[in-house]
């Protein structure tokens, strides 16, 4: 049987492979469908027209030392090696997960391949063994969509309804939505980890805050559009 390997790709298209794939890789489904009792006739199924998100559990080990290859290790390109090079791994999933980052998972020699996003995380060790971590991972397909918005509908009454806007930041304080120059390197997440590649007074737009982190903001070329995250000394308000 051919080697698997497991990989993440996020939204500035860097990809990690995993040193080692799971055991087990369980994804379930179902139609959406209900149960419905009917006068004459007794219970019968209603069909709905979509099936239910598709969920993916999964168990991952991840030895904490990576500077020595071991012969049952399946990845082949590690971003990350060293005695602590494990810990960077696990940094890297549970800021996916806290910040809810949209992913595309693949299992390389099978059909799964799709996007998704980590809804439950768990890490720690197990049995005694603290050379090795074990995450317990939920995946959850993500489905694209784009909200609808509402038009203003003046009523008889000259009263004007409005859809609901976000509120604004103080001003002179950097926050989601504030429109900034960037002069400096945007990086894969919020540690630091995944240095990328360097801008001088480029306009961006803050997409994401993760205060007390090395790298507290997300910015992007537009609202909900991601390049990385960047230090506060980095960028300033347009």
């Amino acid at each position: 049987m051919a080697q698997t390997s497991l990989f993440f790709t996020d939204r500035i298209n860097l990809t990690y492979e995993l040193p080692m794939t799971p055991e087990e890789f369980t994804v379930s489904s179902d139609g959406g469908n209900t149960k419905v009792d009917v006068v004459n006739l007794g219970e019968i199924l209603r069909l709905s027209p979509a099936t239910s998100l598709q969920e993916v559990t999964l168990t991952l080990n991840i030895p904490v030392d990576l500077s020595r290859r071991r012969a049952y290790w399946t990845g082949k390109k590690l971003r990350w090696t060293g005695k602590t090079g494990g810990n960077n791994y696990v940094k890297l999933l549970k800021d996916w997960h806290i910040n809810k980052e949209v992913l595309r998972v693949v299992l390389t020699n099978t059909p799964f391949n799709d996007l998704y996003v980590i809804d439950g995380f768990t890490s720690g060790f197990k049995d005694g063994n603290i050379d090795e971590w074990v995450c317990e991972l939920k995946l959850v397909a993500w489905r694209s969509y784009k909200p609808k918005v509402l038009a203003t509908k003046e009523v008889a009454d000259k009263v004007r309804i409005r859809t609901t806007t976000a509120r604004t930041n103080p001003a002179g304080k950097i926050g989601v939505g504030s429109s900034v120059i960037l002069n400096g390197r945007v990086y894969a997440d919020s540690y630091g980890n995944g240095g990328g590649m360097t801008f001088t007074n480029r306009q961006m737009v803050v997409t994401l805050v993760a205060p007390g982190r090395a790298m507290p903001y997300n910015v992007g070329p537009a609202a909900g559009q991601y390049t990385g995250w960047v230090r506060a000394q980095d960028i300033r308000l347009r």
